[in-house]
């Protein structure tokens, strides 16, 4: 409902809000997978419907809630569609914290998938999609509520890993818990579909009496 704003280039956002609130909309709305009813959606000050599908797959990498796996070789579940140099390949793998798996597997990034992962945790489905995701050198990544399937520790170890090895990435992640995003330049508060606040964790903190409730109930739950 007349939701507005602009993300930064390099910068890392984060949505946040209660479950139906809207969040994983927005997600597909930024993601071109759903148009809006109303208003635009600008990427370099261009419509996102007016640039070319492949263009902006090439540039835009997505990682779902839900992980899709195929019954093939770790590498080839990784690179998929993505014509990658091997230190690509590394790169994506290192920063998705897969090297320790990988390592345990017999064949290495050879080993065959069961059908649809059913041998893997869901973290390890999770960081193997966001892989594939890298795979590409995406500018920009978005993430739908990544961690609810990677542990805090984790997802804070692959943040640090996108710093150090993608500089320049721009980072949308949508999320139910605040802890794992409170240093985000930028962070979104969405509630049954209208924009209620915006800023950094420590302005929400002071400005936003939905945004401190929902962080303080975190904190007592975990």
């Amino acid at each position: 409902k007349d939701i507005s704003f602009e993300i930064k280039p390099g910068t890392k956002n984060a949505i946040v809000g209660p479950t139906a609130g809207g969040k994983t909309q927005i997600f597909n709305l930024i993601a071109g997978l759903q148009e809006p009813t109303d208003g635009e959606i600008l990427m370099d000050s261009e419509n996102i419907k007016n640039i070319d599908v492949n263009n902006f797959y090439s540039q835009v990498a997505l990682v779902f809630q839900d992980s899709v796996i195929f019954n093939t070789s770790v590498k080839e579940n990784i690179l998929f569609n993505a014509e990658a140099s091997d230190e690509t390949l590394e790169k994506a793998i290192e920063t998705s914290e897969l090297k320790e798996f990988i390592a345990a597997q017999d064949k290495g990034v050879n080993t065959i998938i069961t059908e649809r992962g059913s041998s893997l945790s869901g973290g390890q489905k999770q960081r193997l999609t966001l892989a594939r995701a890298l795979a590409i050198n995406p500018k920009v990544l978005l993430l739908d509520d990544f961690t609810a399937r990677v542990d805090i520790k984790t997802e804070k170890s692959i943040i640090n890993n996108l710093d150090k090895n993608y500089p320049e990435l721009t980072l949308l992640s949508i999320t139910q818990k605040i802890e794992s995003i409170k240093d985000y330049d930028q962070i979104l508060l969405i509630m049954e579909g209208e924009l209620i606040a915006k800023g950094t964790h420590k302005e929400l903190l002071e400005e936003s009496f939905e945004y401190k409730q929902i962080f303080n109930s975190q904190q007592t739950t975990e």
